[in-house]
């Protein structure tokens, strides 16, 4: 399969206007639980997010507190960063990222009838609740990016697409 083969596996026929929804600590510590001293990066998700056509809006969930490196680069592309501090820091995963991101899931469905895909970055199961809701209207989809050991099995019942992170890599390296 050459390059360009590769390249169009993921893209869509339509022209798509998108929100994106980023819980950055799942794929962070995902990747990193491998081993491979490495960290998310978002660069190989953008270049097939905005292949599929015009992104409205951005959000990065996370306690940038301790991801400021991270924070800075996502800004670089367009991401509104949402600090969720801590309440704990023995928490593996932070307890005020999920709902938050539910919250403006739910609230950017309501204010912005004119997106029509929703992407997830994070396989956590809490976001398939609002997957739910917007996929209630017929016109609405939803992607699912995650590394493949954080991703819960159902998005593959209840998104229109699931794309693992390792692959869109592949992809663009």
């Amino acid at each position: 399969m050459s390059r360009s083969d590769k390249k169009s596996k993921y893209k869509g026929s339509e022209n798509l206007i998108m929100a994106v929804f980023l819980d950055y600590e799942n794929p962070e510590k995902a990747i990193n639980s491998l081993d491979r001293k490495e960290h998310f990066n978002y660069e190989y998700a953008d270049r097939y997010i905005r292949s599929l056509g015009e992104v409205k809006l951005m959000k990065a969930y996370a306690p940038f507190e301790y991801y400021k490196i991270a924070g800075e680069n996502l800004k670089k592309y367009g991401f509104e960063l949402i600090n969720t501090p801590k309440s704990n820091k023995n928490f593996i995963k932070n307890d005020k990222t999920d709902p938050k991101m539910i919250v403006d899931m739910i609230t950017i469905y309501f204010l912005h009838p004119e997106i029509n895909l929703y992407i997830i970055i994070s396989g956590d199961i809490h976001f398939l609740k609002p997957l739910l809701v917007i996929k209630e209207k017929p016109e609405n989809r939803v992607y699912v990016i995650s590394e493949h050991y954080s991703l819960n099995k159902i998005y593959y019942q209840y998104s229109d697409k699931v794309i693992k992170y390792h692959e869109l890599k592949k992809l663009y390296i």
